[in-house]
């Protein structure tokens, strides 16, 4: 029977023995911090046309957001809300499509968010004489900035309530956009 020299088997025993509490220790470790995050948000708020008349508009809005940790306590990532509303027969809806980054104070939950993108206005109303309503649609630019607390619920689930302003510019108008919003955030 031929014997393997000690001199050859000493390495293989110092790599089994890195090897084997390594692995005992990543099977211990806490799982890996979320990477992604997204939100569903639903909500109300109002909205002021510059030049306009008839003051401000209520209505109701929607938001998805997605957003990638960039680094600890920041988020980059992609806002789309909605809003729409009646008043006085003029209907209005404003969709906003922006690039933003988010900033978590640390440990806190609260956080601010700003950024910019595109946005459309639709209004409908009945011009003088017209049996008909007309629709009337211009693009522009938009910024935004909110602030808002997120409350983790889970490892995966959390809930956030969010405050947001937004600066429309369209083609021929301009306008402020307030809502505030609940919603469901899910972290993978």
């Amino acid at each position: 029977m031929k014997r393997i020299p000690l001199s050859r088997l000493f390495p293989l025993g110092i790599a089994l023995a890195l090897a084997l509490p390594a692995r005992g220790q990543a099977a211990s470790a806490p799982p890996a911090p979320a990477t992604w995050v997204m939100s569903i948000h639903v909500g109300a708020g109002n909205l002021k046309m510059d030049g306009d008349s008839l003051g401000r508009d209520s209505g109701t809005m929607t938001q998805l957001r997605l957003g990638h940790v960039v680094a600890p306590g920041v988020v980059a990532g992609f806002q789309a809300r909605g809003w729409g509303g009646t008043k006085s027969g003029l209907s209005r809806q404003v969709q906003v499509i922006t690039v933003n980054a988010t900033g978590y104070l640390p440990g806190r939950g609260f956080y601010g968010r700003a950024g910019a993108g595109v946005c459309a206005v639709r209004q409908e109303f009945l011009a003088p004489g017209a049996t008909a309503s007309v629709w009337s649609h211009d693009g522009g630019f938009a910024a935004t900035a909110a602030a808002g607390f997120d409350l983790r619920i889970k490892r995966m689930f959390g809930v956030g309530a969010d405050v947001e302003y937004a600066r429309v510019v369209a083609a021929h108008l301009g306008g402020n956009l307030v809502t505030g919003a609940l919603g469901l955030n899910i972290y993978w």
